[in-house]
């Protein structure tokens, strides 16, 4: 398995970019080794590139207890403020993903 990582924000739109060399070898019964040509590696040797994400597994919601907490002027005001700008955010990167169009839709 190769050590790839990324941030799946964007599934099933994120991207990764991977570059593998590979130099694919023959060891011989008395120990010369031979490298083949790039025009013989495809009869020897086939990789594949699967991605796990769908099977992510996540923790289960817990409860909360409503009564455990209490929201005050300022922790209403502030919640506002974030909806705000979290709707603004989402206005743009509609914007732009349909100006791109990088999911194909």
């Amino acid at each position: 398995m190769l050590p790839l990582r990324g941030f799946p924000i964007r599934y099933p739109c994120d991207r990764y970019d991977v570059i593998v060399a590979v130099a694919l070898q023959r060891v011989y019964p008395d120990g010369r080794i031979e490298t083949l040509s790039p025009e013989q590696t495809p009869r020897h040797l086939s990789l594949s590139l699967q991605e796990l994400l769908p099977s992510l597994l996540m923790s289960p919601p817990e409860p909360v207890d409503p009564e455990s907490y209490y929201l005050t002027a300022v922790d209403l005001s502030l919640s506002i403020i974030i909806l705000f700008l979290l709707g603004g955010l989402t206005v743009k990167a509609l914007i732009h993903a349909h100006d791109t169009e990088s999911c194909g839709f």
